[in-house]
Order: structure tokens, then C-alpha cells, then sequence
């Protein structure tokens, strides 16, 4: 932890050299609906940065890392083989399905995902058996590897009234602090950029408060991925009320100061942290609560409402799904327009994709 300063300034040292210090997973998806191509030295840009991220306790996720790798490696796989621009898009949805389904290990979830976040009316369906191909070899190999999937054990709700609006007020608190987490990382980058224009003194200053304020928590439970906040849940079924204030606090300065990571693991644990303490507030099950919020911000956050009922299926059983698909529900129609990623043009709702694929 002591190190990560000095972490920082080499993360943002290699950017610079391979020129993709403002590359992210916004370029990668808007590649997808457009004839331009970024440039594939984030590959080995992006796959450094989020190792030193992680190594030195930054709060980021996997997975924004490796849609810009899976992204990186297919247009760099697409300009070897003299690939066409349609093509290249395909290769890209593909390559991002199997990174998302090896680091998740939800094959199902992480194809829907991939075509659902870079939505392209023109080109989703002829993605759509190259993702799957993708998707589920991905699935193989990591497994194979020793990966493995996440899947949680929640109990099994009971169908009423009363865990119907229990799961409505869970989701509706989480959605808020979905839309909150979402505009605090937007607005962060832009002004802290203003304030700090130095690429180099800001992830500096950055890195220091976060060092200062993990020591002032006395513990480094939210550096990192938040992974380990998730199990503590579902296996220990404890839960600080606080957990999911300081969580969002930590991956917001990490983002914004431009360490290299993910958002969407961050955000599960923002979700399962929150749902599982207005669950015990509620009285119902801790596991049901974690799993609804989960569900909750991540459509909140990502705007793919179908790649998350997929994903809750995969990770939580057809046991909950139905209070799952009530907060995914609530969260298109309720939760603000923007996400993580730039959605003016990809967001695809689920009347849309139905809308579209009756047009199909």
C-alpha cells in the first residue's frame, strides 16, 4: 500500500509512452458503431496498469480492464488478418463476451452483456454466434485454468407481499446510490482534471489520499476489487452499515485520478453491501437483500437490463430471479440515462432490444 504513489506515477508513465493515457472502455465500445479504430497498444497499456493497480490496493475492478483488452486483442487480431470494418466490430463484441464470461464465469450473462452494451442494430445479430463461440470457450479455458465462477448460495425468498415491497424500497435505495456512484465518478474525472491539470501530480496527490484514508480506516477491506466485501456477505452474512459509503468513496478517487480498473465488481459490492444491510433493517433474508442490490446497481450502471437477469441467473439460481427481475425492472425505468459508459447512443433498454428484434 505504501507504494502506491510510486505505482501510480509508472502506470501513467507507460500510458503516455504508448500514447493511450485517455483510452478507456468508451473507445472500445464506441469502436463497434464506427468506421474508427483505437489504437491496440492499450492492450499491453491496460493489462500493466490494472496489475499496479491492484498490486499497490488501488479500489478498482477487473473486468473495465479486460473489455479494453478483449477489445485491444480483437482489432489487433482484425488489422493481421485485413479484416473489414463490420467484421472488426464483430471480433470486438466477441472479444469482450469471452473476458467478461473468463473472469466472471457466467458464459450466458457475459455474451448477452457484450452485444448488449455495444448495441448496434446492424451488426448485433451477425455478432450473435460469434459472441456465444466466444463467450463459452472463454468459459472452457479459464475454467481449466483453475478459474473459478462466481456463484453465491442465497436463500430461497418467500413469494409475498410483504418481500415484494421489501424488495421494491432494497431497490429503489440502491438505484439512487447507483445514479450517485455514476455522476460522483463523472463529475471527479472532469473537475479534478480542472484542478490538477499534470497528469502526474494528480494521480500522485490522488494515491496519497488514498493511502491516507486506508490507514485512517485501520484496514484495507475496501481496496481492491470489493470481491472479499461480497463473500463476507453471502458466507459470513456480516455487513457494516458504513461499508457501502466507504466503498463508493474509495473507487471514486481511484477512478477519477486515472488508475486503471473496473467499475462493475466495485459496484456489486456497493450493491450487496447496501442491500444486505436495509435487508437486516427489513427483516428478510441478508443473502436475498446483497442479491437484489447487485442486481439493482448493476443495471443501474451499466444500462443492460437483459445481461443482468442473465448474470443473476448464473450467480444466484432461478430461486431469486423473480425479485431480481423487479429490481432490474425498477431500475429501467427509474434510474437516470447515464452510466459508467457513454450510452447517448448504445444504451439499449429492454423495450428497445424487443422493439428491435421484432423489426429483425
Amino acid at each position: 500500500m505504501y507504494l502506491l504513489p510510486i505505482g501510480a506515477l509508472l502506470s501513467v508513465g507507460l500510458n503516455k509512452l504508448l500514447n493511450t493515457t485517455h483510452l478507456g472502455t468508451n473507445d472500445v465500445i464506441n469502436s463497434v458503431n464506427s468506421s474508427k479504430t483505437f489504437n491496440p497498444k492499450l492492450l499491453p497499456a491496460i493489462f500493466a496498469s490494472a496489475i499496479i493497480t491492484h498490486l499497490f490496493g488501488g479500489s478498482a475492478g477487473r473486468e473495465g480492464a479486460a473489455l479494453q483488452m478483449g477489445g485491444g486483442a480483437a482489432v489487433y487480431t482484425g488489422k493481421l488478418l485485413r479484416l473489414k470494418d463490420y467484421e472488426l466490430s464483430v471480433l470486438t463484441i466477441a472479444g469482450m463476451g469471452a473476458v467478461f464470461s473468463a473472469l466472471f464465469g457466467t458464459p450466458v450473462g457475459a455474451c448477452v452483456f457484450a452485444l448488449e452494451v455495444a448495441y448496434s442494430r446492424k451488426i448485433v445479430f451477425k455478432a450473435l454466434i460469434p459472441t456465444i463461440i466466444s463467450s463459452f470457450s472463454a468459459f472452457g479455458v479459464s475454467t481449466r485454468l483453475g478459474s473459478h465462477p462466481e456463484r453465491f448460495i442465497v436463500v430461497s425468498p418467500q413469494y409475498d407481499v410483504s418481500t415484494i415491497l421489501k424488495t421494491i424500497i432494497i431497490s429503489f435505495a440502491v438505484i439512487v446510490v447507483g445514479c450517485l456512484f455514476c455522476y460522483l465518478i463523472k463529475y471527479c474525472h472532469a473537475n479534478f482534471n480542472k484542478i490538477i491539470k499534470n497528469d502526474y501530480w494528480l494521480i500522485f496527490v490522488g494515491s496519497v489520499m488514498i493511502l491516507l484514508l486506508t490507514v485512517m480506516v485501520g484496514n484495507q477491506d475496501y481496496n481492491g476489487s470489493g470481491s472479499e466485501l461480497i463473500l463476507r456477505v453471502f458466507e459470513d452474512r456480516r455487513v457494516n452499515c458504513y461499508d457501502f459509503i466507504l466503498k463508493l468513496i474509495f473507487t471514486v478517487l481511484t477512478v477519477s485520478i486515472g488508475l486503471r480498473g473496473g467499475e462493475i465488481v466495485p459496484s456489486f459490492c456497493i450493491g450487496a453491501t447496501l442491500g444486505a444491510y436495509l435487508s437486516i433493517t427489513l427483516g428478510i433474508d441478508i443473502t436475498i437483500g446483497a442479491a437484489i442490490g447487485m442486481a439493482a446497481i448493476f443495471s443501474t450502471v451499466t444500462k443492460c437490463p437483459l445481461a443482468t437477469i442473465s448474470i443473476c441467473f448464473e450467480m444466484f439460481g432461478l430461486g431469486c430471479l423473480p425479485l431480481c427481475l423487479i429490481s432490474v425492472l425498477l431500475s429501467v425505468f427509474i434510474s437516470s440515462k447515464n452510466g459508467l459508459y457513454d450510452y447517448k447512443r448504445n444504451n439499449l433498454t429492454l423495450l428497445r432490444f424487443i422493439k428491435a428484434s421484432r423489426k429483425e
